[in-house]
């Protein structure tokens, strides 16, 4: 599939479509009538354990608890093997994720999320290796930062379950009581059936609260978004826009220029604050030179602009040369790389009004497809993702791969991995180190994976926490896994138009495969 520049798109900001406002009583009606909330949230994990032994259980999600202060999630793990001692929970981390705004909630923790030495606030073993006892259910609980009041239902992922949908949000005034800890490696041994509640650490006011924009990938043919909060960015092909060495406009970039400007006047771009345009060019040449023609680019650009929006807007027009590359140059896609950093850039703020709305369907296809909004209702809870679709095999693995869920502004994918070799191996997932901008000591990450769409052609990436200059994939990782095991692996994509029914996924080293969206 030939595309070119990369789409970075807050995967939604916002409201339902033909709602006013996040909390809007109508929206908020149709909401809870439209998610169906089961007796109970369950599943059957398997979690990976840093310590060798890896250990299947059931989980059950009791509650989601949000105060002003924080959010606990209640949660029962049940374990389904052998004892295990010195079972971690750092491979399993969960978050919550609001499918609607396309909002990232890590768990709080005593110190920043990048650093390697923090503490989660939540359940542990105090230091005193908690045993995980066959046929027990192990009471845990987890905090989170506290939830916008408009925020009714999240997704959770993490605990090799997968992805769980739907999960309805209480308001609470405090959270329930921590019970003494039943077990801490030296009382009785609670018997099969019973409830052992582990150590609890509470937030002290010292914790760090972690909020962040879940962004995606989208590759188009000539044009890229940025959208991150209420401020937007499209990237325009600068090959489309003008010739080799030129900064007079070519003909077809009347027509990308027109999309653009239909698109920013769909998303709302606010009146009250300026349309930034900013050139930008290869690293090839003199750089005094290259700023100059980054410069004229940008004016040519401002001066097409401004006769196809509405009046009203200010523009402040500027070139930054090759200063500020999106692609590193020079590697062995050198020339795709160069290209992607040829491009003008069209930044504003989206007015409160339009914020997170659904692109109007009636606007009959004006505007660029990458920078389109696809905001839907959260999707009910599946206990089970169904039967596979398809089965692709990698060497002496397995992956299946099951439908495609629709839930909010985001795609949910899950996917069954099996080791059908001889001893712990870890799979080849196709890694994309570059969405992840940390080493691969963690394990293999389903990053690699991607969505295809043939009409219009765009490539749909994992969407990614950004936190401090950093990508981190909303795609589970999958370290060793042992002869005959099976691991539930999970990820996420910003979502297409409510038309698409059936997508290509490219699987990275297990091949391409048909999988429709439920």
């Amino acid at each position: 599939m030939a595309c070119a520049p990369l789409v970075l798109v807050t995967a939604s900001c916002g409201l339902f479509d033909g709602a006013d406002s996040a909390d809007s009583k109508d929206a908020s009606q149709e909401r809870k009538s439209e998610v169906a909330v089961p007796e109970a949230f369950t599943r059957e994990v398997m979690l990976f354990n840093k310590y060798g032994d890896n250990a299947a259980a059931q989980l059950e999600l009791e509650a989601v608890e949000a105060t002003d202060e924080s959010t606990a999630v209640h949660l029962t793990l049940t374990n389904q093997g052998d004892t295990l001692t010195n079972l971690s929970f750092d491979n399993t981390k969960p978050i919550l994720i609001d499918p609607v705004d396309g909002t990232a909630y890590p768990m709080m923790a005593d110190r920043p999320l990048d650093s390697p030495a923090r503490d989660f606030y939540g359940s542990h073993d105090d230091g005193d290796d908690v045993p995980f006892l066959k046929g027990v259910d192990n009471a845990l609980r987890f905090y989170f930062p506290p939830l916008p009041d408009h925020v009714e239902y999240v997704t959770f992922l993490g605990f090799g379950a997968g992805v769980m949908t739907g999960v309805p949000v209480q308001r609470v005034d405090e959270h329930r009581p921590i019970p003494e800890p039943g077990v801490d490696g030296k009382k009785r041994e609670p018997k099969p059936g019973e409830t052992l509640d582990w150590p609890v650490r509470e937030p002290d006011g010292d914790q760090h609260e972690f909020v962040l924009d879940a962004q995606g990938y989208v590759e188009g043919a000539d044009s890229t978004l940025i959208r991150e909060g209420d401020e937007e960015t499209i990237a325009l092909d600068a090959d489309v826009l003008f010739a080799f060495d030129k900064a007079e406009l070519t003909d077809e970039a009347a027509d990308l220029l027109a999309d653009a400007a239909a698109s920013i006047e769909t998303n709302g771009a606010d009146a009250a604050g300026p349309i930034v345009i900013t050139g930008h060019s290869d690293g090839v040449g003199d750089d005094a030179y290259n700023q100059k023609l980054s410069e004229k680019r940008a004016q040519a650009v401002r001066e097409k602009l401004e006769s196809l929006l509405d009046g009203g807007h200010d523009f402040d027009v500027s070139g930054k040369g090759s200063s500020e590359p999106i692609a590193e140059e020079g590697g062995k896609d050198d020339e795709e790389a160069r290209k992607r950093n040829r491009r003008v850039e069209l930044s504003y703020k989206v007015s409160s009004g339009r914020r997170g709305k659904e692109a109007d369907a009636s606007d009959d296809g004006a505007g660029i497809a990458a920078a389109e909004r696809h905001v839907g209702l959260p999707a009910s809870y599946r206990s089970d993702p169904g039967k596979p679709v398809a089965k692709k095999q990698d060497r002496d693995f397995d992956l299946a791969v099951y439908p495609l869920l629709r839930d909010g502004a985001h795609l949910v994918a899950e996917f069954e991995i099996t080791n059908n070799g001889s001893g712990f191996r870890t799979p080849d997932l196709g890694d994309d180190p570059s969405l992840r901008r940390h080493t691969k000591k963690g394990g293999e990450s389903l990053s690699g994976f991607r969505i295809l769409q043939s009409d219009p052609e765009l490539a749909r990436y994992p969407l990614l926490m950004f936190y401090k200059d950093k990508y981190v994939p909303i795609a589970e990782r999958s370290r060793a896994i042992g002869s005959g095991e099976s691991f539930r692996l999970a990820m996420m994509f910003p979502a297409p138009s409510p038309e698409t029914n059936e997508v290509t996924l490219d699987a990275g080293p297990f091949g391409e495969v048909s999988v429709p969206i439920t």
